[in-house]
């Protein structure tokens, strides 16, 4: 974790619907205002506290930001459920789109102004919208599937697979040829969590985008599904067809033997390319959904960074004014998604990013071949996902059975939904 105060020193106040040569210089005061920052880090994002903090100061004066960041993975759904049944909320809470779904019902975040939402794409507002009032502002996006080296594929005559028997057929091809198949690192529970989400979405929840909810009122269960138990299956294919060290690999590492060719597909998001870019930049690669028992899947994309308010913020009208600077500044977001090496979901802002697998982002969007992963989160929150992740970790290392983590899913479905108060 890491908790710190910044005093900034320049000052502007961005107008809601301006830019930024519309703000206006305002005097400091004797008292600077302190606004509570919350940061939950996703893999790409350590190092935007001080581009963004950096850039504020630019805006506002005597401004102090106390910042406290944690990893998102692992410790910002259970810190912030225990900062709100202490009643410290923070003023502004930085985490994913699927975080709104999960903490809004507790009423301990704002709807934010129409002028903010505006400033979003409108396929982004509907992840955090409530009753048509936005609960967030998703600022970029990731991908997550299957990264593929196409000099590999082209080497032994390979396509992008669509069908699960176009993909054990690769599988086959490569392993034939003395390719390890999938790079995969299961030294982290988020990993095993985040493959299971990315299998379920085009494989359960495109088709019943009410499963959880279902799950709920005790009319379906993790045990009695079909499609939960391929999921799983998959991520023991997909380990037992990669390295034979996976269980203990960090993602660092899986990143370094992927960049360097010993294996053909990683089966990851493009949170993976910032690092990418730094070892290999020269490598030509393409990304695709893990299929799904239909042959439709398409390539899963997820809202990161999302800005979120605390209701009972004493500074909440501070707070929108600095969202409203911060999203109308071009050059933070183009600052932003380029260290970040992700999409845009700001309107009017196309950072010219992820050039290394552009052309097949692009083919998926021409084909309307997109899935937001938050229809899965959305009815399956993080924390209860990653709890169910400790238990498919524990049957892939052998010190459980697959029944095991069916019954854990099934016992606490209670703990799927949003957050209580």
């Amino acid at each position: 974790m890491k908790n710190r105060v910044i005093v900034s020193l320049l000052a502007c106040v961005a107008v809601l619907s301006g830019c930024q040569g519309d703000a206006r210089r305002q005097t400091p005061t004797d008292a600077p205002k302190v606004v509570r920052v919350f940061c939950g880090e996703s893999t790409s994002d350590p190092g935007l506290e001080d581009i963004f903090t950096e850039r504020l100061a630019h805006h506002f004066p005597g401004l102090r930001l106390d910042w406290e960041s944690v990893d998102w993975g692992e410790r910002f759904s259970s810190t912030l459920q225990m900062k709100i049944a202490a009643g410290e909320v923070p003023d502004l809470i930085i985490g994913k789109a699927q975080d709104v779904r999960a903490f809004q019902p507790t009423g301990h975040l704002a709807p934010l102004s129409d002028a903010l939402a505006a400033r979003i794409q409108p396929f982004g507002l509907e992840p955090v919208s409530v009753e048509g009032a936005a609960y967030g502002l998703p600022y970029n996006m990731l991908y997550q599937g299957v990264l593929y080296n196409k000099n590999i594929f082209y080497r032994y005559g390979l396509r992008e697979p669509s069908t699960v028997g176009e993909l054990r057929r690769v599988v086959e091809e490569l392993e034939r040829m003395g390719v390890t198949p999938f790079g995969t690192h299961f030294q982290e529970v988020w990993y095993t969590g985040n493959i299971m989400m990315q299998f379920a979405v085009n494989e359960i929840f495109s088709a019943e985008p009410d499963w959880g909810d279902r799950l709920r009122r005790n009319e379906t269960s993790f045990a009695q599904s079909g499609g939960w138990r391929y999921c799983y299956e998959q991520a023991r294919y997909v380990l037992e067809h990669s390295w034979p060290d996976a269980l203990t690999l960090s993602q660092h590492e899986a990143d370094r033997r992927f960049a360097a060719e010993e294996c053909a597909m990683y089966l990851t998001g493009s949170w993976s390319i910032q690092t990418l870019l730094t070892i290999a930049p020269q490598r030509k690669l393409g990304i695709f959904p893990y299929p799904n028992r239909a042959g439709n899947a398409r390539l899963v994309y997820e809202p990161n960074i999302t800005f979120m308010i605390g209701a009972r913020s004493q500074e909440r009208e501070l707070v929108e004014r600095m969202l409203a600077a911060m999203v109308n500044d071009r050059d933070l977001a183009e600052r932003v998604f380029q260290f970040t090496q992700t999409d845009s979901m700001l309107k009017d802002v196309d950072p010219g990013t992820l050039q290394i697998l552009r052309e097949s982002i692009d083919a998926r969007r021409a084909a309307n071949s997109l899935l937001d992963v938050t229809i899965g989160n959305s009815q399956l929150v993080w924390q209860y996902q990653y709890n169910c992740a400790q238990t498919t970790l524990a049957w892939l290392r052998g010190e459980g059975t697959l029944a095991d983590a069916l019954s854990y899913a099934d016992e606490h479905r209670a703990e799927s939904g949003a957050v209580s108060q």
